[in-house]
């Protein structure tokens, strides 16, 4: 009786553990889930620079660091102490998780390349108009043709 009651057993412990009833559920879902290979174009929204910026963050080792992966969000730019090239993959996976090698993404974003201080010395200045004796005073040359050339540059 021992016998009969453990070959029972086993022959039902096979029974169940060798039917799996979402076995062609799960195969049906694996087939719509293959990577593809395609051509996107990615505009980056106000999410995506924070997510680009928790990505940094993580990567950040100093105060500094932080703050210029925490500028990522704020300003919604990369910076060139965390650059697109090192950020944006992880964001078009997250987007895009089923793209495989081979596809082409194109992606526009912002890029901050720092303060422009020369820039403001060009809102003081002011406007100065040449006539004919500034060009004169240049010699022969360029005063006979009223124009600049590159022996005779407007800085001399």
């Amino acid at each position: 009786m021992k016998k009969i009651l453990s070959i029972f057993i086993l022959l039902s412990l096979v029974v169940f553990n060798a039917c799996d009833p979402m076995e062609d559920i799960y195969d049906e879902i694996d087939e719509t889930v293959d990577p593809v290979n395609a051509e996107v174009s990615f505009t980056f929204t106000t999410d995506d620079y924070a997510t680009a910026s928790g990505y940094a963050i993580k990567d950040a080792v100093t105060t500094d660091d932080t703050t210029n992966a925490e500028n990522i969000e704020d300003m919604e730019a990369f910076n060139m102490y965390f650059t697109a090239e090192d950020y944006v993959p992880y964001v078009i996976e997250e987007a895009y998780g089923l793209l495989k090698d081979g596809s082409v993404a194109t992606v526009t974003y912002n890029n901050y390349i720092g303060g422009l201080d020369y820039l403001d010395n060009f809102g003081s200045a002011t406007a100065y108009e040449l006539v004919d004796a500034d060009y004169e005073a240049m010699g022969p040359g360029p005063g006979g043709y009223h124009n600049f050339s590159s022996y005779d540059e407007p800085e001399d």
